[in-house]
């Protein structure tokens, strides 16, 4: 959908704003879900420890004006006529509002990036602050052609005045 906008904008306009890293949103669903986070957050386990099918995710792309809905509809719509996906139904172009934020670079393979996790919520908490929200990852890197030793994620986390 991102590059069917985008290379609908570049033939409507002669150019178009480049496509935006892949990003997504990683929460804890069910009972204990503030638990396991905070657990995660301070290093006491790991998400490969917790209950897989607790995790939720949505991926995103932002797209830079002059990409809006009108111009993401007709690429989702172009990209279901070729049958590009099985899941173009769940595609969908929102604004997100995100609010304040903390965030790290992590540099390295996804498996490490509870170092770069256990620091930003130690800052956080160093600033008088407490994580809202859900965690925030904006993949800068391509597994596919990066060494994951290479692969450079920004790492968010929503905060809030703390207690």
């Amino acid at each position: 959908m991102s590059y069917g906008a985008h290379f609908a904008c570049k033939k409507a306009r002669g150019e178009a704003p480049r496509v935006m890293p892949l990003e997504g949103l990683w929460w804890v669903e069910g009972s204990g879900a503030q638990s396991v986070m905070e657990r995660i957050a301070a290093g006491q386990t790991s998400m490969e420890a917790s209950d897989r099918s607790d995790w939720r995710w949505r991926l995103m792309i932002a797209q830079l004006p002059p990409i809006d809905d009108v111009v993401a509809d007709a690429a989702i719509r172009e990209a279901a006529a070729k049958k590009a996906s099985d899941t173009l139904d769940l595609v969908r172009f929102e604004r997100w509002t995100e609010g304040v934020c903390a965030q790290i670079l992590h540099v390295g393979p996804y498996a490490t990036e509870q170092t770069s996790v256990i620091a930003l919520h130690r800052a956080i908490a160093e600033s008088g602050q407490r994580p809202r929200g859900r965690h925030h990852e904006i993949y800068l890197g391509d597994p596919r052609r990066a060494a994951p030793e290479r692969l450079r994620t920004i790492l968010r986390q929503p905060v809030e005045p703390g207690p």
